[in-house]
């Protein structure tokens, strides 16, 4: 006697589905692997522009009210004081910059919001200053101010950083 199989026993059906499901979880964990490294990727690559925007409006301000003799103008920021925002770093931060008058505001706080999900902060240490041997990037050239952005944002995987920081000259200063 012999018998025709003509289809699947319930074994090889549940055998089917079950790698079926196998695989479909390892796709999806790879898609959300991947989108999750792509957000990453993309926030990194946005905090470095914001933090570098920064830079350039710290810049304006050196440009629009002068460098200063250390008590006017530029290098009157920072002096003397220990950074809120970062404990790292000393200097004076700064929460944002005002683009109307091109002033530095908001001494001491937790900084501005950018697009929503970033913080920017400022924090500048000036060679002239007594504190600034304690700023980790400063030179001992009385010509130059040291200026560190620093954005911040939350992920799922914690809180991320970039930061971008740049000396900034006194043009007309005659160094030693």
């Amino acid at each position: 006697m012999r018998h025709d199989s003509k289809g699947q026993s319930l074994i090889e059906v549940l055998i089917a589905i079950a790698i079926a499901m196998i695989i479909s979880v390892a796709l999806i964990n790879l898609v959300v692997s991947a989108t999750k490294d792509a957000q990453h990727a993309k926030n990194i690559a946005r905090a470095s522009k914001i933090a570098t925007e920064g830079v350039e409006f710290v810049r304006t301000v050196r440009d629009r009210q002068g460098w200063g003799d250390g008590t006017t103008g530029f290098s009157a920021y920072g002096n003397n004081t220990t950074s809120s925002c970062n404990p790292l770093l000393l200097g004076q931060c700064f929460n944002s910059v005002n683009t109307t008058s091109w002033i530095l505001t908001g001494s001491g706080g937790t900084g501005e919001t950018v697009e929503n999900i970033f913080t920017r902060s400022y924090v500048i240490c000036h060679t002239h200053d007594p504190a600034a041997a304690s700023c980790p990037t400063v030179t001992n050239n009385p010509c130059e101010s040291v200026v560190n952005v620093l954005v911040r944002w939350e992920e799922t995987s914690g809180i991320q950083e970039a930061k971008s920081t740049v000396k900034l000259t006194d043009w007309s200063c005659q160094s030693p």
